[in-house]
Protein backbone atom coordinates (compact mmCIF):
# COMPACT_ATOMS: atom_id res chain seq x y z
CA UNK A 1 0.00 0.00 0.00
CA UNK A 2 2.85 2.39 0.83
CA UNK A 3 4.45 2.05 -2.61
CA UNK A 4 1.08 2.56 -4.30
CA UNK A 5 0.22 5.64 -2.23
CA UNK A 6 3.76 6.97 -2.56
CA UNK A 7 3.62 6.79 -6.37
CA UNK A 8 0.58 9.05 -6.43
CA UNK A 9 2.02 11.46 -3.89
CA UNK A 10 5.28 11.75 -5.88
CA UNK A 11 3.39 12.46 -9.07
CA UNK A 12 1.32 15.10 -7.27
CA UNK A 13 -1.75 13.82 -9.15
CA UNK A 14 -3.50 12.73 -5.97
CA UNK A 15 -3.11 12.66 -2.20
CA UNK A 16 -4.57 9.31 -1.13
CA UNK A 17 -6.20 9.10 2.29
CA UNK A 18 -3.57 6.73 3.62
CA UNK A 19 -4.99 6.02 7.05
CA UNK A 20 -8.19 4.60 5.57
CA UNK A 21 -6.34 2.45 3.05
CA UNK A 22 -3.96 1.10 5.68
CA UNK A 23 -6.75 0.47 8.19
CA UNK A 24 -8.86 -1.46 5.68
CA UNK A 25 -5.84 -3.44 4.44
CA UNK A 26 -4.99 -4.39 8.02
CA UNK A 27 -8.64 -5.30 8.72
CA UNK A 28 -8.78 -7.55 5.66
CA UNK A 29 -5.55 -9.27 6.72
CA UNK A 30 -6.88 -9.84 10.26
CA UNK A 31 -10.18 -11.16 8.89
CA UNK A 32 -8.31 -13.58 6.67
CA UNK A 33 -6.11 -14.69 9.57
CA UNK A 34 -9.12 -15.56 11.73
CA UNK A 35 -10.88 -17.12 8.77
CA UNK A 36 -7.92 -19.40 8.00
CA UNK A 37 -7.90 -20.63 11.60
CA UNK A 38 -11.60 -21.50 11.48
CA UNK A 39 -11.61 -23.15 8.05
CA UNK A 40 -8.35 -24.00 6.36
CA UNK A 41 -8.21 -22.08 3.05
CA UNK A 42 -11.84 -22.60 2.21
CA UNK A 43 -13.71 -20.30 -0.10
CA UNK A 44 -16.95 -19.44 1.57
CA UNK A 45 -19.31 -16.57 1.13
CA UNK A 46 -18.85 -15.31 4.69
CA UNK A 47 -15.30 -14.18 3.98
CA UNK A 48 -16.24 -12.58 0.67
CA UNK A 49 -19.24 -10.85 2.28
CA UNK A 50 -17.08 -9.50 5.11
CA UNK A 51 -14.55 -8.12 2.62
CA UNK A 52 -17.37 -6.58 0.58
CA UNK A 53 -18.78 -4.92 3.71
CA UNK A 54 -15.33 -3.56 4.60
CA UNK A 55 -14.92 -2.05 1.15
CA UNK A 56 -18.41 -0.47 1.29
CA UNK A 57 -17.61 0.87 4.76
CA UNK A 58 -14.35 2.31 3.38
CA UNK A 59 -16.24 4.06 0.57
CA UNK A 60 -18.50 5.76 3.12
CA UNK A 61 -15.57 6.72 5.36
CA UNK A 62 -13.70 8.16 2.36
CA UNK A 63 -16.82 10.10 1.33
CA UNK A 64 -17.29 11.58 4.82
CA UNK A 65 -13.58 12.32 5.16
CA UNK A 66 -13.69 14.32 1.92
CA UNK A 67 -16.74 16.25 3.14
CA UNK A 68 -15.23 16.90 6.59
CA UNK A 69 -11.91 18.08 5.16
CA UNK A 70 -13.55 21.13 3.68
CA UNK A 71 -12.75 19.66 0.27
CA UNK A 72 -9.00 19.64 1.01
CA UNK A 73 -9.22 16.03 -0.10
CA UNK A 74 -10.74 15.62 -3.53
CA UNK A 75 -12.86 12.95 -5.17
CA UNK A 76 -9.71 11.87 -7.05
CA UNK A 77 -7.95 11.34 -3.71
CA UNK A 78 -10.86 9.20 -2.53
CA UNK A 79 -11.00 7.22 -5.78
CA UNK A 80 -7.26 6.52 -5.61
CA UNK A 81 -7.68 5.33 -2.00
CA UNK A 82 -10.59 3.01 -2.83
CA UNK A 83 -8.83 1.65 -5.93
CA UNK A 84 -5.76 0.91 -3.79
CA UNK A 85 -7.93 -1.02 -1.34
CA UNK A 86 -9.51 -3.03 -4.14
CA UNK A 87 -6.30 -3.49 -6.08
CA UNK A 88 -3.86 -4.59 -3.40
CA UNK A 89 -5.32 -6.28 -0.29
CA UNK A 90 -8.51 -7.60 -1.90
CA UNK A 91 -6.64 -9.16 -4.83
CA UNK A 92 -4.02 -10.63 -2.50
CA UNK A 93 -6.85 -12.40 -0.69
CA UNK A 94 -7.40 -14.48 -3.82
CA UNK A 95 -4.00 -16.18 -3.50
CA UNK A 96 -5.40 -18.79 -1.05
CA UNK A 97 -8.28 -19.36 -3.47
CA UNK A 98 -5.82 -20.11 -6.28
CA UNK A 99 -3.84 -22.37 -3.95
CA UNK A 100 -6.99 -24.36 -3.07
CA UNK A 101 -7.76 -25.12 -6.75
CA UNK A 102 -6.78 -28.27 -8.60
CA UNK A 103 -2.99 -27.98 -9.19
CA UNK A 104 -3.07 -24.85 -7.03
CA UNK A 105 0.33 -25.60 -5.52
CA UNK A 106 1.73 -25.37 -9.07
CA UNK A 107 -0.44 -22.51 -10.34
CA UNK A 108 0.33 -20.19 -7.42
CA UNK A 109 3.97 -20.00 -8.51
CA UNK A 110 3.02 -18.24 -11.77
CA UNK A 111 2.26 -15.08 -9.78
CA UNK A 112 5.76 -15.04 -8.29
CA UNK A 113 7.60 -16.29 -11.39
CA UNK A 114 6.05 -13.58 -13.55
CA UNK A 115 6.91 -10.90 -11.00
CA UNK A 116 10.51 -12.01 -10.66
CA UNK A 117 11.02 -12.54 -14.40
CA UNK A 118 9.50 -9.14 -15.20
CA UNK A 119 11.82 -7.34 -12.78
CA UNK A 120 14.94 -9.25 -13.79
CA UNK A 121 14.46 -8.93 -17.55
CA UNK A 122 13.42 -5.27 -17.30
CA UNK A 123 16.56 -4.55 -15.28
CA UNK A 124 18.82 -6.47 -17.66
CA UNK A 125 17.32 -4.76 -20.73
CA UNK A 126 17.73 -1.38 -19.08
CA UNK A 127 21.39 -2.09 -18.37
CA UNK A 128 22.00 -3.64 -21.80
CA UNK A 129 20.35 -0.92 -23.89
CA UNK A 130 21.14 1.90 -21.45
CA UNK A 131 18.75 4.25 -23.25
CA UNK A 132 18.38 7.77 -21.96
CA UNK A 133 15.72 8.95 -24.40
CA UNK A 134 12.89 6.45 -23.83
CA UNK A 135 12.05 7.20 -20.22
CA UNK A 136 8.83 5.71 -18.91
CA UNK A 137 7.86 8.22 -16.23
CA UNK A 138 8.94 11.14 -14.11
CA UNK A 139 8.52 9.16 -10.89
CA UNK A 140 10.84 6.34 -11.94
CA UNK A 141 13.34 8.01 -14.29
CA UNK A 142 15.45 4.85 -14.56
CA UNK A 143 12.56 2.86 -16.04
CA UNK A 144 12.47 2.60 -19.82
CA UNK A 145 9.98 1.41 -22.39
CA UNK A 146 12.54 -1.15 -23.56
CA UNK A 147 12.76 -2.53 -20.03
CA UNK A 148 8.99 -2.80 -19.77
CA UNK A 149 8.77 -4.72 -23.06
CA UNK A 150 11.72 -6.95 -22.14
CA UNK A 151 10.12 -7.64 -18.77
CA UNK A 152 6.90 -8.80 -20.42
CA UNK A 153 8.76 -11.00 -22.91
CA UNK A 154 10.92 -12.43 -20.12
CA UNK A 155 7.87 -13.23 -18.01
CA UNK A 156 6.27 -15.10 -20.92
CA UNK A 157 9.45 -17.07 -21.71
CA UNK A 158 10.15 -18.07 -18.09
CA UNK A 159 6.47 -18.98 -17.53
CA UNK A 160 6.50 -21.15 -20.64
CA UNK A 161 9.63 -22.94 -19.41
CA UNK A 162 7.93 -23.51 -16.04
CA UNK A 163 4.83 -24.81 -17.85
CA UNK A 164 6.89 -27.23 -19.94
CA UNK A 165 8.52 -28.56 -16.75
CA UNK A 166 5.14 -28.88 -15.00
CA UNK A 167 3.47 -30.59 -17.96
CA UNK A 168 6.41 -32.97 -18.41
CA UNK A 169 7.20 -33.94 -14.82
CA UNK A 170 3.96 -33.26 -12.92
CA UNK A 171 1.53 -34.25 -15.72
CA UNK A 172 -0.56 -31.08 -15.32
CA UNK A 173 -1.68 -30.45 -18.94
CA UNK A 174 -1.63 -26.64 -18.63
CA UNK A 175 -2.44 -24.78 -21.86
CA UNK A 176 0.48 -22.84 -23.36
CA UNK A 177 -1.79 -20.19 -24.95
CA UNK A 178 -3.48 -19.65 -21.60
CA UNK A 179 -0.08 -19.23 -19.91
CA UNK A 180 1.10 -16.72 -22.53
CA UNK A 181 -1.98 -14.57 -21.91
CA UNK A 182 -1.83 -14.89 -18.13
CA UNK A 183 1.92 -14.12 -18.13
CA UNK A 184 1.35 -10.95 -20.13
CA UNK A 185 -1.40 -9.83 -17.75
CA UNK A 186 0.71 -10.62 -14.67
CA UNK A 187 3.68 -8.80 -16.18
CA UNK A 188 1.57 -5.71 -16.85
CA UNK A 189 0.16 -5.86 -13.33
CA UNK A 190 3.70 -6.16 -11.99
CA UNK A 191 4.67 -2.96 -13.77
CA UNK A 192 1.64 -1.14 -12.36
CA UNK A 193 3.72 1.51 -10.65
CA UNK A 194 5.00 2.52 -14.06
CA UNK A 195 1.48 2.87 -15.43
CA UNK A 196 0.25 4.83 -12.41
CA UNK A 197 3.05 7.31 -12.83
CA UNK A 198 2.51 8.18 -16.50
Amino acid sequence: MQEYFGAFEKSKKAKPIKWIGNLVALSIAVLRLFHVESSLISVDMDMINMMFCLVIFAVFVVFFTILNSGMKSSIVDGAVTIFGILYIPVLIMFLPIIYAQKNGQILIWYVFICGWATDIFAYLAGKLFNTKKHKFSKISPNKSIEGCIAGAIGAVVVSLIYTIVCNTYFYTNISYIYIILISLVLSIVRTNRRFFSI
